[in-house]
């Protein structure tokens, strides 16, 4: 198992992360663009790890498993009456980009080969944005 904290870097929505082309193509925005930037940046001190992982792992006999923790600041998940925020964002639509910035840094791994994603949102004890990744691998099951 693999796991690592990016401190100080902001979840984008799959909402937010692409815009259509007037041809129809679609294209990233200048968010998710930066997002990749930072995200790029912020994995720098474990791409040992990544390297490592890259290279162990068996494309034949194993799968992927993930799980994101998205840490969010207090003012962002709550609302001032203490619910939560409809500006905290669904902890599923900040899972497509992180996954597809996470594989980018991947050289021989694609996010096919992911089995099982998890999700969950919460408060920051810093009040920043912060991005928890965890990610497994499981051998394959073969079901007749």
């Amino acid at each position: 198992m693999i796991e690592i904290l990016l401190k100080d870097i902001k979840p984008v929505s799959v909402n937010a992360a692409y815009a259509t082309a007037r041809n129809g193509g679609r294209f990233n925005t200048k968010k998710y663009s930066e997002f990749l930037r930072n995200f790029k940046i912020a994995m720098f001190p474990h791409n040992g790890l990544l390297t490592e992982f890259d290279r162990s792992f068996d494309h034949n006999k194993q799968e992927i498993m993930l799980e994101f923790t998205f840490y969010l600041p207090k003012k962002r998940y709550y609302t001032t009456q203490r619910k939560v925020s409809l500006r905290s964002g669904d902890a599923s639509n900040f899972i497509k980009t992180t996954e597809d910035a996470l594989f980018k840094m991947l050289h021989t791994i694609d996010d096919a080969q992911v089995k099982k994603v998890s999700s969950e949102k919460k408060v920051s004890h810093d009040n920043n944005f912060h991005i928890g990744i965890k990610i497994y691998t499981v051998l394959f099951e073969i079901s007749a």
